[in-house]
Parts: structure tokens; C-alpha cells; sequence
């Protein structure tokens, strides 16, 4: 076994030299050499914490990915060092030091299932001295102590360790003799299973597909399990959801925005989360969208119409509010909904969003007013102010005064807070460059990037001014810029470049699942951080302090083992891109996943065939052609408003559900193509029919229509002579009822 390294001193690839200093947001190359002497000074939480910030800075890197990955193995951080050291080969397959690492990651994945049994004996330890006592007759429950042992079995058979599983029931055979309690242990084998889809693994439960004795528990692991693997690989595990019919998912709320949210982050033209973007619990999606349209500088034809749609399904949204220059109801809207107590800085960052918007559309007294408003959140000057305050001198076209906010910034937030502070800064600076790249003020942006913003998002910008500079006729000075910016590049990524736009998505794909709290919570750090997070039992809720010990520690084990299996589960998906892995494996893998793809899709067919329903009032034959025209719409142009109001209308008139809520989300009082009475005559033939869905979404989603549609349908039910009241387009207790009513006679 090649030894690796003990910590590479310089970027892997050599510093590129012959790019001048320069001011920056933060000391980033200093910061970097300073974690490279504490960790060869051994002092490895520091050098893991100026990392951690150096690869904030510049995105992959080489080589702060290996040393990070190095520095995490040696302080016993073995989880997060297993998915750095992957990291590391996704962007360097053919490295000097390849086989050095796989050998390393070997070694890491066998120390990981070695922590996570030693933190279930110590739990099983800790377990053996609690006292013996007998069962209580009142309780109907197994003693304390053998109830103890059942549960760290039960963690351990959740993650497939056997070796725990048999220590902790002979334990507990043990406990009951001890007080003379007939203990009988239940095999509790479908708790291994019951797990996979936590972590992720839709292979395996595909695999295992028969052993599920009720269909519906099968289709309901197999939506776990997607979206669980979307918390990692969002794109590779929206590619899955056409092998979840949308039948199996629709009854459940929950499961369902899980599932559209994962369709729309993963980019697909799903025609099923289309229909659902516009519910209350999803609609954030399509405001972080407009929010990035409006903070890029696109121009107002890209977002204006998307603004306006917005606020018809969701009126109170700020980020709508803001774009159209309205920032005292976005800000009025931010204060009344109140903070997230978990997040006592969450209506600080929405406010600041506010102000940043507020100077890219032009609107400079929002920002005024978001500093006023931070500042009466807060009770103080702080950073957050300064920040406004570096958006109104970026205005007003004061450069000097804008940068000596970032210059101002306070350092003593404390580690948990400081690195998100100084992030919004750095985010706040790029908006106030991008404003003045747009403005045409390049000199100003320039000095804006080199000081303000982050390492990696420097050359873009330049990159951006150059196409500007090109544009005004100045070919010389924008092939400059251009060569900066890619000099800069190469610089910030140690010279490493990746070979194709399909290996830097590899790249980000393990990136961004590498930071999953999953791999990253205090819960899989090292050992010694577990163990001295158990001991401390200040906040313990249990009866004793014993069982908090016993309970933190087994927790801690299970979170290990699901981390084991979550990796696992990755390989499985993507092993493509697992290099180190042996070629025979990846091969083996690649066969697996194909096989389970193959069989999800004549599984979901065979599902679609014997659980075809028809809405009430619907005939067979209409089910069928109405289920033809939803997936022809799902085909069509998301751009093609005309032809998918045709289709859905079509759908629409033989019954359709799903197209009858189509028609009520595509519904646009500023367009004159569907009018309300069109809708509101599809939605009351559904009431009229007893269509259940139909009727849950008038009930759940009234108060969030379009004016006109609520009017609508008070005025169709006035007229069927079931409401009596003002056509107000007010959910009162009379529409409630006559709603209620003219759904209750079918």
C-alpha cells in the first residue's frame, strides 16, 4: 500500500505566479498556507476550519480538497474524509497519487465500519450498568434495561450490523433472566429494509421489490428512496421520477411537494409538477427563480411576467413584491409572518434579499427602507446595515464608501455564525458589482470584484465585462480581460481544469453531496465528539441521564451506519464516476442500476394498467384519451401556453381531474386567452360530479386564487341557487357551505 502524503505543502498542480497581487474579500492564499502549518503542526481542527473557508473561496481545488480530506481522516472526522477523498479522484482520476488515495479510502471505509460497532458497544456498555429491574405489571412494556438493549438491536439492524444485532439480543436475553422476564425477541427483519430508503438506495429497494407484501409500501420506500437520494444527487434522482407514477403519490401531501420540489430543482418538464408548482408549500421554487432572474441583471421582459405570476398565486410574496419596485409591501410582508425561531437571522437575510433586489430594479428608497427595517429587527447597527449601506454608496455611485463596509464588517460573530456572515457579504458585494457591470461602470465593478466578492465568482464577472467591452467596439481591452479572467481561474483552481462539461457536473455532483448533513453533522464526527456529546446530558429529556447517555451514543452509531450506506447507495447510482472503485465493480453496478431501471419502468406500467381509475362521472374510454392529452402536455414547450391550454381544456372536458387543475394553476387574470367563467364551469362540473380531488383543491387553495376565479365560482353557485351572499371573493362560513352543499348533493 502506497503511504499518502502527510499534507501537500502548495496547490497539487503548482501556483500560477504570474498573476500581481491584489486586495481581496478575504486573504485566501494566506489563509491557506497558515491551515497547511497547523495541520502539520498536528493542530488539525484549525487547519479543517481555514480550509473548510479557503474552499468556500475558490470551489474545487485539487489540492484543498486532498489536504482537506487528509486533515478530516487525521482529527478522526473519517466520514466527511471518505467523501472529500472520492471528491478528490471525480476531479483527478489519472493523479500522481491515485492509487495512494483509493488505498486510502479503503482504509477510511474499513475505520468507519469499525467506529460505527465501536460506538454501538459503548452504547451496549453503557446499557449492561444500568440497574436490573423488574418488569413493571402497570406499564405492559419489556424492563427498562432489556427495552434498552431491543433498541440498540433495532438501530443496528437498520444499518445491516449483524455482528451488533446478536451482541444486543444475547444481551437482552441476559437482562430478562436477570429478573426472571420472559423475553421472546421479534426478528424485525424489514427494519434493514425499511432503512434503505432513508439513505437513499432505490437500487436496492427495486431489488427487492417482491419481498414487499403490500404494493403500496413498495411505491411509498421507492418515492423515500428518491427523494432521499435527492438530497445528494438531485439531477441523477430526478431522472428516476418517471419510474414513480404520480397516482402513488398523489393522496399524500407531504411525499407529493417532495417530490415535485425535487422535479423542478432537478430541472425536468414534469407535466405532474407543473400542475403543483403553485401550491403554497412549493411556490418558494419559482420565487428563488424569479429572485436569481432579477440579482443576474436580466433584463425586466425575462422576470416581469413571472413577477405578476407570482403575486396571482401567492400575494404576499416578497421577492415579487420587490421586483415590481414595491418594497414597502415586500418588507411590511417579511415582518408580518414573523422570524423562524430556529433562524433568528432568517428575517434579516430576507430583508437584505429586499435591498438587494430593490438596487438592481432601480429602486433605491427599498433600500433605505431594508436598512431602516434590519435595523429595527436587530436593535442596532450591525453587519446587515452595513450591507445596506453598501448597496445605497454603490447607488449613488460612491465606490470608496461602498468598499469601506466590507472593510468595516465585524470578525466576532463567533464560528458559528461568521462564515454565513461574511458569505452575505461577499453576495451582497457580487450584486453590487453585477449592478455596475450592467450600468456600464466597469473600473467601479472591478475594484467591486477584487475586494468584495468571492475568489470563484471573479472571473465569470470579468469574463462578462469583457463581452461588454466587445460589444462597445474595444476588441484589444476585452481579450485582456478575458485573459485575466482565465489566468484568475486557473490560479483560484490550482491549474486544474475538467475535461468536459460532463466531468465538472461529476465534480459538483459529489461536491454538493459531500456537504449533505448527512456526511457533515456533528452526529458523524469523530468518535471522541460523539462520545463527549453523549456525556453531556444538560438538555437530557429522558427519565435518567443514563438512558440519554445510552440513547445519544446508539443514535450516533445508526447515523454512521446510514452514512456507510448512503455512500454505497451513491456508487450504486453514479458508478460512472466511482473511480476508485475497480473497473470490474463499476461494471457490475452499471449492470445493477440497469436492471432496476428496466424493472421500476414495467413495474410503474403494470401499476398505471391495474390501477387505472376514472374520475366520477367518467367513462373508460374518456379516462384513456384524457390521460393521452395530459402526457401530450407534458410534451409541449413549456413556452407553448396556447397549445397546453388546448390540450389541458380538452382533458378538461372529458373529466380530467389533473387537467381541471391545470386549468385553475394556469389561470391569468393579465391574459385574456382563459377566462374565469371557462375554469370556474370545469371546476363546478368536477363538484357537481363528487370528484374529491377537485373539491380538496377549491377548499385548500381558494383564499390563494385570483380575485376574479373566487368571484366566479360564488356567482355559480349563486346562480344553482346555493349561495345567497355577496359575490366577494371571500372564504366565509356561506361560501364554505355552499361549496360544501353543491359537492355534497352528487
Amino acid at each position: 500500500m502506497r503511504a499518502l502524503p502527510v499534507i501537500l505543502a502548495a496547490f497539487f498542480l503548482g501556483l500560477v505566479t504570474s498573476i500581481p497581487a491584489r486586495a481581496e474579500f478575504s486573504d485566501w492564499k494566506a489563509l491557506y498556507q497558515k491551515s497547511i502549518e497547523a495541520a502539520q503542526n498536528g493542530d488539525f481542527e484549525t487547519a479543517i476550519k481555514g480550509l473548510d473557508r479557503v474552499q468556500e473561496e475558490t470551489g474545487p481545488n485539487p489540492a484543498v480538497v486532498f489536504n482537506l480530506a487528509l486533515a478530516n481522516a487525521k482529527a478522526g472526522n473519517l466520514i466527511k474524509s471518505a467523501m472529500l477523498f472520492r471528491l478528490y479522484l471525480v476531479m483527478m482520476p489519472e493523479a500522481p497519487n491515485a492509487q495512494a488515495v483509493r488505498d486510502e479510502i479503503a482504509r477510511v471505509d474499513q475505520e468507519i465500519a469499525k467506529g460505527e460497532t465501536e460506538l454501538f458497544r459503548r452504547a451496549l456498555a453503557a446499557a449492561a450498568e444500568f440497574p436490573d429491574m423488574p418488569e413493571d405489571p402497570q406499564s405492559f412494556q419489556d424492563p427498562k434495561k432489556v427495552s434498552l438493549f431491543k433498541s440498540i438491536e433495532w438501530r443496528a439492524r437498520e444499518v445491516g450490523n449483524k455482528i451488533i444485532v446478536e451482541e444486543a439480543r444475547k444481551r437482552a436475553r441476559e437482562a430478562a433472566d436477570a429478573v426472571g422476564y420472559d423475553y421472546s425477541p421479534s426478528e424485525r427483519d424489514h427494519l434493514f429494509r425499511d432503512n434503505l430508503d432513508d439513505v437513499g438506495d432505490i437500487i436496492a429497494i427495486i431489488e427487492d421489490h417482491e419481498r414487499y407484501e403490500d404494493p403500496k409500501d413498495f411505491w411509498k420506500s421507492l418515492q423515500a428512496g428518491v427523494i432521499d437520494l435527492g438530497h445528494y444527487f438531485p439531477h441523477i434522482a430526478g431522472t428516476w421520477l418517471p419510474a414513480v407514477p404520480a397516482a402513488t403519490f398523489a393522496d399524500d401531501e407531504y411525499r407529493r411537494n417532495d417530490l415535485v420540489r425535487l422535479a423542478l430543482s432537478a430541472g425536468r418538464n414534469d407535466p405532474f409538477a407543473r400542475e403543483q408548482r403553485w401550491h403554497k408549500n412549493i411556490v418558494y421554487l419559482t420565487e428563488n427563480d424569479l429572485r436569481d432572474k432579477v440579482l443576474d441583471g436580466r433584463p425586466q421582459s425575462e422576470w416581469k411576467a413571472l413577477a405578476e405570476e407570482i403575486l396571482a398565486h401567492d400575494p404576499g410574496s416578497p421577492e415579487a413584491w420587490a421586483a415590481l419596485s414595491s418594497s414597502k409591501k415586500a418588507l411590511k410582508h417579511i415582518l408580518e409572518t414573523g422570524g423562524n425561531p430556529f433562524n433568528p437571522l432568517g428575517q434579516w437575510y430576507d430583508t437584505l434579499t429586499v435591498a438587494r433586489m430593490s438596487l438592481m430594479v432601480g429602486n433605491f428608497d427599498g433600500i433605505r427602507r431594508s436598512r431602516n427595517q434590519v435595523v429595527k429587527l436587530s436593535g442596532k447597527e450591525n453587519d446587515f446595515a452595513g450591507m445596506t449601506d453598501l448597496l445605497h454608496h454603490t447607488a449613488k455611485g460612491n465606490i470608496g464608501a461602498a468598499l469601506s463596509q466590507i472593510a468595516k464588517r465585524d470578525h466576532d460573530w463567533g464560528d458559528g455564525w461568521q462564515n454565513s456572515i461574511d458569505i452575505q457579504f461577499a453576495r451582497t458585494a457580487k450584486t453590487a458589482a453585477v449592478f455596475l457591470i450592467e450600468k456600464g461602470a466597469f473600473e467601479d465593478a472591478r475594484k467591486m470584484l477584487a475586494e468584495g466578492v468571492l475568489a470563484r465568482e471573479v472571473p465569470p464577472l470579468l469574463a462578462r465585462i469583457a463581452d461588454k467591452l466587445e460589444a462597445e467596439g474595444k476588441t484589444g481591452e476585452a481579450d485582456a480581460l478575458r485573459t485575466d479572467a482565465e489566468d484568475l481561474a486557473a490560479e483560484i483552481r490550482g491549474n486544474w481544469k475538467p475535461a468536459s462539461d460532463k466531468h465538472l457536473k461529476a465534480v459538483q455532483r459529489w461536491q454538493t453531496a459531500g456537504k449533505n448533513y448527512g456526511f457533515a453533522s456533528d452526529n458523524v464526527g469523530s468518535i471522541e465528539r460523539n462520545v463527549a456529546s453523549a456525556l453531556d446530558t444538560e438538555h437530557c429529556y429522558s427519565d435518567t441521564k443514563a438512558e440519554c447517555i445510552i440513547n445519544s451514543l446508539y443514535f450516533s452509531a445508526k447515523a454512521w451506519g446510514d452514512a456507510r450506506m448512503t455512500i454505497r447507495s451513491l456508487e450504486k447510482i453514479d458508478p460512472e464516476t466511482a473511480v476508485w472503485l475497480d473497473p470490474q465493480q463499476r461494471l457490475a453496478l452499471k449492470h445493477k442500476r440497469e436492471a432496476a431501471w428496466r424493472a421500476a419502468q414495467s413495474l410503474a406500467a403494470d401499476y398505471k394498467a391495474q390501477n387505472r381509475k376514472t374520475a366520477p362521472g367518467q367513462s373508460r374510454q374518456e379516462a384513456e384519451e384524457a390521460e393521452r392529452l395530459m402526457e401530450l402536455a407534458g410534451s409541449q414547450p413549456a413556452g407553448d401556453r396556447a397549445g397546453r391550454l388546448k390540450t389541458y381544456t380538452r382533458a378538461a372536458d372529458l373529466k380530467s381531474t389533473a387537467a381541471i387543475i391545470a386549468l385553475i394553476d394556469l389561470y391569468d387574470p393579465a391574459q385574456d386567452d382563459l377566462s374565469e367563467w371557462e375554469v370556474m364551469d370545469h371546476v363546478a362540473d368536477g363538484l357537481e360530479r363528487g370528484d374529491e380531488v377537485v373539491y380538496e383543491r377549491v377548499i385548500s387553495g381558494f383564499r390563494t386564487w385570483p380575485e376574479p376565479l373566487r368571484k366566479e365560482l360564488q356567482s355559480l353557485l349563486h346562480d344553482a341557487s346555493y349561495y345567497d351572499g355577496t359575490i366577494d371573493g371571500i372564504m366565509g362560513p356561506n361560501t364554505r357551505r355552499a361549496i360544501d352543499e353543491y359537492f355534497g348533493k352528487s
